[in-house]
């Protein structure tokens, strides 16, 4: 989601070799904007939901994500998080599993995490 869960993207790049310092790119623009961060678990474990897609629907915004766990060469991923702008909450998270199944929630309120497990719906809010 960002360092400090306010509803912008920040970013940290750390250098490859051991030496140097880590830089924190922090986004201080003063929005209002609402979050979601969602972490899947598949009906197996963590890794059985890589490459599952979110697709997550707050008032007219609509947004896709993929389940991944790196981007690049030596970088990592949170969990998919999206950015419910003013709207504070999703009107409904769809997910499609990779085994083709696909699973539906109703209104979900902003500015948490939650965790979805395959055949469970959402188990966690935190």
């Amino acid at each position: 989601m960002g360092f400090d869960n306010d509803g912008d993207l920040d970013i940290i790049v750390s250098p490859c070799r051991q030496t140097g310092n880590r830089d924190l790119l922090r986004n201080d623009s003063g929005n209002n904007n609402h979050w979601l961060g969602i972490t899947l678990v598949g009906a197996s474990g963590p890794a059985a939901a890589i490459s599952a897609k979110v697709v997550l629907q707050a008032g007219t915004r609509r947004q896709v994500m993929v389940n991944q766990f790196a981007t690049g060469y030596l970088s990592t991923v949170i969990p998919p998080s999206c950015r419910t702008g003013q709207q504070g909450q999703a009107d409904q998270i769809e997910i499609s599993w990779v085994n083709g199944r696909r699973r539906y929630t109703g209104i979900v309120p902003g500015d948490r995490y939650i965790t979805i497990i395959q055949g469970k719906g959402i188990v966690a809010n935190k």
